[in-house]
């Protein structure tokens, strides 16, 4: 058992870690933002470079996040 958790204090992990922490701070503030019926429709995949990547299951669904952008982005930035 001790070599196993040996693997997973290794760098590599906490590095995933700490990014799977990061995708659910924005996931939980894009659920706060977005309206009730919209806010389980995206999952947040990855952030990176100051770009937030949103997955959907459609494209109406992307199309109703994107004209909601700015409204959301001044929200986060509140939280933020």
């Amino acid at each position: 058992m001790e070599p196993i958790k040996k693997l997973f204090e290794k760098e590599f992990f906490s590095d995933l870690h700490r990014k799977k922490k990061e995708v659910d701070f924005y996931q939980n503030c894009l659920q706060d933002a977005l309206p009730k019926n919209l806010s389980m429709a995206f999952k947040v995949t990855k952030y990176k470079r100051g770009v937030l990547y949103l997955s959907t299951p459609s494209n109406a669904f992307a199309h109703k996040i994107k004209l909601l952008s700015k409204k959301i982005a001044t929200q986060i930035n509140k939280q933020l």
